[in-house]
């Protein structure tokens, strides 16, 4: 039997929340993709971010698919970061099928009342 089986994700699509004072290096959450044709021993399922880190704010794990912040956020102003959306794509390394399998990763901003208020008199 050949393993020509493309992988699928667990979710049609992830959907986290992060604070935005959370530290760099920090896991955000996880994305899981397997090959339903194959056992888990006889495949070899390797993650990355295919689209919406211009910014390089996250990271995947190609082994463990864990979604990780990378650089500083901020919801206020300037920036106003409210949210991040990442397409993450996987493929099966021992498979004979070279497609790649994508999902969209949602990262929604929390807001923390982590300035201090200014006033104008």
């Amino acid at each position: 039997d050949i393993n020509d089986g493309a992988v699928v994700f667990t979710q049609a699509s992830y959907h986290y929340g992060i604070l935005e004072t959370t530290p760099r290096g920090e896991t955000v959450g996880f994305v899981n993709a397997t090959n339903f044709s194959r056992t888990p021993r006889d495949q070899d399922i390797v993650y990355w971010i295919s689209r919406g880190n211009e910014d390089g704010k996250f990271w995947v794990n190609p082994t463990t698919g864990a979604v990780v912040l990378m650089d500083t956020i901020d919801s206020d102003p300037p920036l106003n970061q409210r949210d991040f959306t990442l397409e993450v794509a996987a493929r099966d390394t021992l498979s004979v099928n070279s497609f790649n399998t994508s999902v969209e990763v949602k990262i929604e901003v929390i807001d923390v009342n982590d300035n201090v208020p200014t006033f104008d008199e």
